[in-house]
Formats: C-alpha cells, sequence, structure tokens
C-alpha cells in the first residue's frame, strides 16, 4: 500500500490600525510566508477473517514527512524531516445473531499546515487578532473507540452504546489576552496534553400497532486539557450531558407527526474556578396532513394536497430570563405531484424579532443574539426530472 501527496502554499497579509507590545517590528504585522509539505505512505495492510463472526484489519503505514516552511520577511526556515508511524486496528465480532462489536485503535502524528504557524498577526474575525507564534505545530494523538450494537428484526428493535477515549499531545499552547471584547491569541511553544473520553447509547424501536418509530439516546463527553490565559498557564475541563428524544407516526393514512428534541447540560472547570452550569433544550415538532387524502382516500394518483404547522423551542439557561426561551412557528400549504411541487409558506408566525445564545468554554461565557426578518411569506416551485 503506497501514497504520496504534496502541495505548496503561500500567505501574504499586513495588519494596520492595530499595535500590540508584543511585537517590536513592523514585520510583526506582516506575512510573506512560502510552505511546501511532501508525504510519502508506505506499508503493509494485514486482514484476518473467520467468515461472518470475526474480522480483524491491521495497518502499518509508514509516512515519510518533509515540511519546508519560509519566511521571506524574516529570513528564517523551519524544516522538518519525519518518520511517523501511523498504525491503526480495527475488529469486527459477531457473538451472537442479533449483537455486534466493533472495536478500534489508533495512533497519528499531524503537522500544522501554513495557518498554523504564521508570525505576523491577522484578523481572525471582528474581535479576534491571531499570531500562530511561527513554529509548526506537531500533535501525537491516540484514538480507542468500542461500540456494541443490537439489532432484532422481528421485534423491530435496536440498541448501541458506544465509548471512546482521545489522547494527544501537542508541542504548542495558544495564549490568549483579552482587551475588553477584543481577543489576541498567540502561539506558544509548550509541551501539553489534552484528552477526551465519551459514552454514548441510544434505543429505537418500530411500534407497528401505532404506526410509530420511536428513538431515545443519552451520552456524556469529558474534555480534559492545558490552557494559557494572559501568559498563566493552567488545567481546564469541559462535562456535558446530553439526552434526546424523537418519533415519527403515521396515526392515518393522511397525517404524519414528527417530534425531536434535545437536553443538554453543561460544565466547565477553569483551573479551582468552576463556571455557572448551563442547560440547554432544543425541541421542534412538526404535525402534516394530507388534504385529499383525509377527504378522499382512493384519489391518490393526482398527487397529495399537503398542509403542515411546525414549532421550534429554545431554551438556554444562560440567558436573561426574558431572553431564555423563544418559539418559532411556521405553516404552510403546497401541492405535491410527479413532475413538480408547489408550496406557500408562512415563517416565523409569532413575529419574534429576536433570537438569543449563550456558549460557554473554559473561563469565558459569551451572549450573542440574532436580528430576526418579521413574519415572511415564501411561494416555491420545484421542478422534478
Amino acid at each position: 500500500m503506497g501514497e504520496f501527496n504534496a502541495s505548496n502554499e503561500e500567505l501574504q497579509s499586513q495588519l494596520s490600525g492595530y499595535t500590540s507590545s508584543d511585537v517590536l517590528t513592523p514585520e510583526g504585522y506582516g506575512n510573506d510566508i512560502n510552505y511546501t509539505f511532501t508525504e510519502l505512505k508506505l506499508g503493509p495492510s494485514i486482514y484476518y477473517s473467520t467468515g461472518n463472526n470475526f474480522s480483524a484489519t491491521l495497518n502499518i503505514p509508514i509516512r515519510l514527512v518533509e515540511i519546508n516552511n519560509r519566511d521571506l520577511l524574516y529570513n528564517t526556515t523551519d524544516n522538518i524531516e519525519s518518520l511517523a508511524p501511523s498504525p491503526s486496528f480495527v475488529m469486527m465480532y459477531k457473538p451472537l445473531r442479533d449483537v455486534g462489536v466493533k472495536a478500534s485503535a489508533s495512533y497519528f502524528e499531524k503537522f500544522g499546515s501554513l495557518y498554523d504557524s504564521f508570525v505576523g498577526y491577522i484578523m481572525q474575525n471582528y474581535r479576534t487578532i491571531c499570531s500562530k507564534g511561527g513554529e509548526i505545530p506537531r500533535h501525537f494523538s491516540q484514538k480507542y473507540n468500542i461500540t456494541i450494537t443490537y439489532n432484532n428484526i422481528f421485534n423491530v428493535v435496536s440498541a448501541t452504546l458506544n465509548g471512546g477515549y482521545i489522547r494527544t499531545k501537542a508541542n504548542i499552547i495558544y495564549n490568549t489576552l483579552y482587551d475588553g471584547a477584543a481577543m489576541t491569541t498567540v502561539g506558544v511553544p509548550f509541551d501539553n496534553t489534552s484528552e477526551q473520553w465519551s459514552v454514548n447509547a441510544s434505543l429505537g424501536k418500530r411500534i407497528k400497532s401505532w404506526r410509530t418509530t420511536v428513538n431515545i439516546s443519552a451520552g456524556v463527553l469529558e474534555s480534559l486539557g492545558d490552557v494559557m490565559y494572559e501568559k498563566v498557564w493552567t488545567n481546564s475541563s469541559n462535562l456535558r450531558f446530553s439526552a434526546g428524544l424523537n418519533f415519527v407516526s403515521t396515526p392515518t393514512d393522511w397525517s404524519e407527526i414528527g417530534y425531536s428534541g434535545v437536553w443538554s447540560n453543561h460544565n466547565n472547570l477553569f483551573g479551582a474556578t468552576k463556571t455557572a452550569s448551563i442547560n440547554t433544550l432544543q425541541q421542534q415538532a412538526k404535525l402534516t396532513i394530507a388534504l385529499n387524502r383525509l377527504w378522499n382516500q382512493q384519489n391518490r394518483h393526482a398527487g397529495d394536497v399537503i398542509c403542515f404547522v411546525a414549532g421550534q423551542h429554545f431554551y438556554n439557561s444562560a440567558l436573561v430570563a426574558n431572553t431564555q426561551n423563544i418559539l418559532f412557528v411556521d405553516a404552510g400549504v403546497g401541492w405535491e405531484g410527479e413532475l413538480f411541487d408547489v408550496f406557500f409558506r408562512v415563517q416565523n408566525i409569532l413575529n419574534n424579532n429576536q433570537y438569543s445564545n449563550s456558549n460557554s468554554t473554559n473561563n469565558l461565557t459569551y451572549a450573542y443574539t440574532y436580528n430576526m426578518r418579521p413574519i415572511t411569506f415564501i411561494g416555491e416551485l420545484m421542478i422534478k426530472f
């Protein structure tokens, strides 16, 4: 098994109207970089199987990587020549007719690109100025995953249990400096480690007598790592619990009801400081009726006259009280034919004029607000080929 990849990129930029005490020369606000990457991957792939019940695949590629990163403003060159093994293993086992097990493990070394290694400051977005520090980042990652599935086609029941773990070592950490709402991010050479583990489960069932399919899910995800703020290093963790429910039901030949909802709980720890727990809920429901089937169930060859009403509800405990909940309602009517569809929709029937949301990362919690279009009437024509 062999593979060859090569690329060459250039970056030229100039930032004006911004000054920093960390920048001592005018070149610090500009970039003129040429980045060349070549990779040759060679190695065997070994496959073993005992039939339908067990199989295993072992890949043992060796990656020959060469990177040349030239900074023409500072007249410096950063070269990397590396022999990077990237082994991976996948095993599939079926101990019972309805039960399957899949396990995998891998190791991979990732090298930063041109956009991970520039020195001169760049405006990343309207509130973030960024310099990656010049040194090419390297990430060494181990990944482990196991999934157990259950599928019973006779009882129409399915279940999944999944667990995963990722550990990554890196040579660069990003220091974040705050100036009001503005942020400056600078790459700093610093060996650091991050970890992530997760467990997720789901269960699905088709209830034939109700003509309904129901799925429930739950999961937990924790991320641990090193962070740097205002030139001070510390560790951080992010813990998230989630649960979901969705179902689709066709109680009659002319109607369909659907619902989906996801609840989550976020907890952040920055050093010894714990931020307030954030609860969120997103749910949506839709009722669809085929009017022609309701009026005459035998007359279906001419297409369906469809009407629907749908609602979306959002809740976020991190927002101020009067913006924590918001409900959107849409409705429409149309005709679905063999050659084309025609629909008329009304969006934002409740005429909400703003939508707010909030996120939390480590020691930073921020909220943002969108201005919404008022109640809107839309006509659609879709031609089928």
